[in-house]
């Protein structure tokens, strides 16, 4: 059957999930969104991304000892004058030799250096000018270590404790013009092992006395000029420096499932800054409507906007307008106008920092494309496609139908219709209906009706439990025994049976007598 009905229709229920977010820990984090950084990488020889050790799973670089470093090209950033600084990294020796962990040098002359050799850690402030503390790594054990300069004192810290010998005082200006290296300066100076959380800070001085060694990755501040968490694909020479925008695995702050994605980009210098993660096999959602996601920010406004790439070509974005800060916000991104060719194969889902003039964190959570659009329509339908594309209906209409196809299809309108009072009890319906019926119908049904004329016994008025007023015939013995709930009785009744006399009630009293 058919109906011309007015309505609000959901279109294509189906949602199609974009990224829910379940990213277990922040490497995994950081390897799905990959930051577009502040500083190029370049792994040399065979250094190399490896799960086979980590200080901060899943993974982080390996070096061979006698090839392999990282160089990252020159940069104001590594110009730290005579002010404070702080490196800090975790590291993990296979072999125990003469080596370079972190330093800006040309592969001759240097600027800064630390350096390990024979039983002694030494930090190296312009060409000749170093001062050592004595420090024996064992094999095979990860060890944090830590140099940092406040107000021109220089301490050492391994595992969060300052290495005997106290400060080195000295004040030498460490601008320069040299790339930054980590695992090698010159010769055979190279790490065996295998290095974590590489961290640079100009201007600050993170640690002055002992600390707790730091137990999770670090999140970037506005001092960070550096930082690399190597993460990436194993075995892949590729990673990436988050030292303006990071992300991480967030497992409290977040909208469904067990994490969200939080993401800090840093005052300044992460503006246009982006985490992207690619795709592994494309995702189609052609004929979706829209695009929601849930998000929390630090901010309000337009400071960060959400993309999708389709592998032909075309990105479109969204920038959401936070109104309240630090609050779940549902947003709902209309992509009715993108074209079924531009998002027939999404590789890839972008997040850009739009306005950097003060720090961003902000939280993401279950983006999907949902077909949940509502339209008003005017159409022809059967009740069928009534339940199916799940409409609202906007007004009644009289339809034919039996009760079964309401009832089933969960219509929602007034429809008159002649119906048994089987139909209108087994499927719940509310209306009212003229119909003739038993006393046990109305009883077994549980029909509510307000007044009911019938002829009955009072056997069927007291079991069923009828508390309808009604007219009958019956004895003295039906009505004592079986506790008829009449209402209050002031006149005299015959009894039936074998009895004789009248019963009377007494005034104002609730007992009866036999006269």
């Amino acid at each position: 059957m058919e109906v011309t009905v007015r309505g609000e229709e959901s279109v294509g229920m189906a949602d199609v999930t974009l990224d829910l977010m379940e990213y277990a820990n922040d490497g995994a984090a950081q390897s799905a969104y990959v930051s577009s950084g502040n500083h190029t990488l370049n792994f040399n020889n065979t250094a190399k991304i490896d799960t086979a050790q980590y200080k901060f799973p899943p993974t982080s670089l390996a070096l061979d000892g006698n090839s392999d470093y990282i160089s990252i090209p020159d940069s104001v950033d590594w110009d730290w004058g005579t002010g404070d600084y702080t490196c800090d990294f975790n590291v993990r020796i296979t072999t125990v030799q003469t080596c370079i962990f972190v330093g800006r040098s040309d592969g001759i002359n240097y600027t800064w250096l630390m350096q390990w050799t024979g039983n002694n850690l030494y930090i190296y402030q312009g060409n000749g000018n170093f001062n050592g503390w004595a420090w024996i790594p064992s094999v095979d054990t990860w060890y944090h270590v830590a140099v940092t300069r406040a107000s021109g004192s220089v301490r050492v810290f391994i595992d969060g404790t300052e290495l005997a010998g106290g400060a080195w005082a000295d004040s030498t200006n460490l601008d320069g013009d040299k790339t930054m290296q980590i695992g090698w300066h010159s010769g055979t100076q190279y790490v065996h092992g295998w290095m974590d959380e590489v961290r640079i800070l100009k201007g600050e001085a993170v640690w002055t006395s002992n600390f707790t060694a730091p137990t999770a990755p670090h999140e970037i501040t506005a001092n960070t000029v550096l930082l690399c968490h190597f993460s990436g694909v194993d075995e892949a020479a590729a990673s990436f420096d988050s030292s303006r925008l990071d992300c991480y695995s967030e497992d409290t702050i977040k909208q469904q499932g067990t994490y969200s994605l939080k993401g800090v980009g840093v005052i300044t210098d992460s503006l246009n800054a982006t985490l992207t993660r690619t795709v592994g096999s494309s995702i189609d959602i052609s004929g979706k409507p829209l695009i929601k996601y849930d998000i929390l920010s630090s901010r309000t406004g337009s400071n960060i906007k959400l993309g999708i790439h389709d592998s032909g070509g075309t990105t479109s974005e969204h920038t959401p307008n936070i109104s309240s800060a630090d609050t779940w916000e549902a947003q709902e991104w209309d992509i009715s106008g993108v074209s079924n060719a531009n998002k027939d194969a999404i590789d890839s889902i972008i997040l850009t920092i739009l306005n950097a003039d003060a720090t961003n964190i902000f939280y993401i959570d279950n983006i999907r494309a949902s077909g949940d659009h509502t339209k008003e329509f005017t159409d022809t339908v059967t009740l069928s496609e009534v339940y199916s594309r799940n409409i609202a209906l906007l007004r009644e209409w009289t339809e034919t139908a039996t009760l079964t196809e309401v009832a089933q299809r969960d219509v929602v309108t007034f429809i008159d219709e002649v119906v048994t009072l089987t139909d209108t009890i087994i499927r719940t319906r509310t209306k009212e209906f003229l119909e003739t019926v038993t006393l046990t119908d109305l009883y077994v049904r549980a029909i509510g009706l307000n007044s009911l004329v019938d002829t009955l016994t009072a056997t069927d008025s007291i079991t069923k439990g009828r508390l309808l007023s009604f007219l009958d015939t019956l004895s003295v013995s039906d009505t004592i025994l079986k506790w008829m709930n009449t209402g209050d009785k002031t006149t005299n009744w015959a009894k039936g049976g074998d009895e004789s006399g009248m019963w009377t009630k007494e005034t104002g009293g609730a007992n009866w007598t036999r006269s």
